[in-house]
């Protein structure tokens, strides 16, 4: 719980900003006293903020202050007043001209296009009067060409002073530290506002002054001034003192850096300490110390107690392990399914040691010189007596059974199986003789696992019979020798069917589909011998009678296929011909009729079904198949 309690916040010690990469326990327990000394409380979210930039600052060069006064804003106005209401009259003038300052505008633009150029107007063709520039000059007089030039004079002063404005202020927020920003672009909001004021009220000042030359002979009025040159100047003021501040910052940048990191430092505690409820893991920690020692009294007291437990368990499981009460339990499975009476293992206790050993006994004699068979058999059934220990009955094992029928007699081997069967692959069962369910309603076994080799082809087929927790859960394996040795999957034949009957009539039923000759192929050219050895053994079983020897095979196929003249000599011509390539070695060298395979292959099954439904529905049964033959 201390270590919880004061651990250190993973940012503290990794953040490059607090430069500090072995802040520790110590320094924590420290700035937490400090924390709570000085009532330190959490950052907002904006003080955070600022005290994070302020450690990205790099020293900036001072910044130059922008000029105060140099606005001329009244003084163009008024210059600008005087010469928009001055009043002047022509020598001579035109009085429709007069009257219509467009149409003055429009011959004053004129003039100098047609003068010394064209003879004629170039708007309607008309010659052009002689007198015309006489009767112009005198109406355009020099007084209000004058006063035309010093409107223009004018203008050109007032646009001066509009680009001045608008490039007095050259100051940019890169330039000042971020501690500034906020300041500096408040201040700049406000200048570009008061500074777009002062530009249209020079922008007004300078329509008035158009607005007079395209009417040189009429007075025209300047709207009031808005002078705002006072709020301008306060504002470069202003700015003037944010410059002071960032330059003199400078100096002390070092130093507040520091004060910030320090700040920030305490702060990211403060939240530490806040976020895991540090006084809340103090009072736990002093509770759960109060209680481990109370703990501590009553494990000693607990240990005794197990020890003296632990004894009484070695005792009783000595008793579990009663070595004669697992003899007597090899003796029963050597009586019961092997009738071994004459062999029995007796226990006995070492006197020196205090542990059991045992002896096998051949009547009240000790048995020596056993045979391999029957040190198997002991080894075997002592075996399966283990698993009744409590160090493993109910616990599931991976069990692994090695060729347990390995120099025995053919005799044992079906009792080997029932062992197996009874002892270890039998679903679990309670008193009543009932299955034990598990939590799925599915039986239980008594394993978790069931390994069994063998290299006896009987005792295989025995082991396709055992009990299995569920379908699809068996694997059948073989052992293969190719320079060295590797497991690999038992070929179908081996693990489909239990005798060789079964393949054979597995093989026939194959061919009773001509469509099968494209994937089984194997199976047509197999064919002649495959229906000999089949019929050889379907026959002599369905007629041992004594008339015939064991050889005359011919005349069983001609009882079975008797009722059918046609059949029997092609059944014949098939298992002799396309079994025997000795004088007919022509057929070799022509393919197979896969048609005429099939067409007999469906006679034959369709002849055992007459003659015998309940084995021919038992043979297919054995391969999985259904009836190919159509009624």
């Amino acid at each position: 719980m201390k270590d919880k309690a004061t651990k250190a916040p993973y940012g503290i010690k990794h953040n490059p900003i607090y430069k500090d990469p072995n802040y520790s326990t110590p320094k924590i327990i420290k700035d937490i006293d400090n924390i709570r000394t000085n009532a330190i409380v959490v950052f907002s979210e904006k003080e955070r903020q600022s005290n994070e930039e302020l450690l990205k600052d790099e020293p900036l060069l001072d910044v130059e202050e922008m000029e105060v006064n140099g606005f001329n804003l009244r003084s163009l106005h008024d210059e600008a007043a005087s010469l928009a209401s001055k009043k002047i009259t022509p020598s001579k003038p035109i009085q429709d001209l007069l009257d219509d300052a467009v149409l003055q505008a429009w011959v004053k633009d004129g003039i100098p296009l047609h003068r010394d150029n064209r003879k004629t107007c170039g708007f309607c063709g008309q010659v052009l009067p002689a007198d015309l520039w006489a009767k112009l000059d005198e109406h355009f007089s020099k007084e209000s060409k004058d006063l035309e030039a010093s409107l223009g004079s004018k203008i050109n002063d007032v646009e001066l002073e509009i680009d001045r404005c608008g490039n007095l202020l050259k100051l940019q927020k890169v330039q000042f530290y971020s501690s500034f920003h906020y300041a500096f672009e408040t201040l700049y909001g406000e200048y570009a506002a008061e500074s777009k004021k002062y530009v249209d009220s020079l922008n007004s000042v300078i329509a008035a002054l158009n607005l007079r030359i395209n009417d040189i002979f009429t007075p025209k009025p300047i709207s009031p001034l808005m002078d705002n040159v006072l709020d301008l100047e306060n504002i470069i003021s202003k700015l003037n003192e944010l410059v002071s501040k960032n330059n003199e910052k400078t100096k002390t940048l070092a130093n507040d850096q520091g004060v910030a990191r320090d700040l920030l430092r305490l702060n990211e505690i403060a939240k530490f300490i806040s976020d895991i409820n540090f006084a809340g893991e103090e009072k736990d920690i002093q509770a759960c110390q109060e209680e481990v020692e109370k703990l501590k009294e009553e494990a000693s007291e607990i240990f005794t107690e197990v020890q003296n437990l632990d004894s009484r368990i070695s005792e009783l499981q000595m008793q579990l392990r009663d070595e004669k009460k697992g003899a007597e339990r090899v003796n029963d499975y050597l009586s019961h399914f092997f009738g071994h009476e004459a062999i029995r293992l007796e226990a006995f206790e070492d006197t020196v040691t205090s542990a059991f050993k045992f002896k096998i006994m051949r009547g009240d004699k000790p048995a020596y010189n056993l045979s391999e068979g029957e040190c198997s058999l002991v080894a075997f059934c002592y075996f399966i007596a283990r698993l009744e220990e409590a160090d493993t009955k109910g616990k599931n094992p991976i069990i692994y059974i090695d060729d347990p029928i390995s120099s025995l007699d053919s005799n044992h081997i079906f009792f080997i199986y029932s062992l197996i069967e009874s002892q270890l692959a039998a679903p679990r069962e309670d008193a009543s003789g009932s299955a034990i369910l598990d939590s799925s309603g599915n039986k239980t076994y008594n394993y978790e696992q069931l390994f069994i080799s063998t290299h006896n082809l009987e005792f295989l087929k025995y082991l396709k019979m055992l009990s299995k927790p569920k379908k699809n859960t068996e694997q059948f394996l073989l052992v293969a020798k190719s320079d060295g040795s590797f497991i690999g999957k038992m070929p179908d034949y081996l693990k489909n069917y239990i005798t060789e009957f079964n393949y054979l009539f597995g093989e026939i039923y194959k061919c009773t589909d001509v469509a099968n000759a494209t994937e089984e192929h194997h199976c047509f050219y197999s064919f002649g011998n495959n229906l000999r050895k089949f019929l050889e053994a379907f026959l002599f079983f369905k007629y041992p009678f004594s008339e015939y020897s064991q050889a005359d095979h011919n005349k069983r196929i001609e009882k079975f296929f008797k009722d059918d003249v046609g059949s029997e000599p092609l059944v014949q011509r098939v298992i002799n011909e396309f079994s025997h390539l000795i004088g007919a070695f022509d057929r070799s060298v022509q393919p197979i009729d896969c048609a005429e395979i099939s067409k007999l292959a469906c006679f034959v099954l369709k002849r055992i079904r007459d003659n015998d439904q309940p084995q021919y529905e038992c043979l297919l049964q054995s391969i999985g198949m259904s009836d190919p033959i159509v009624p």
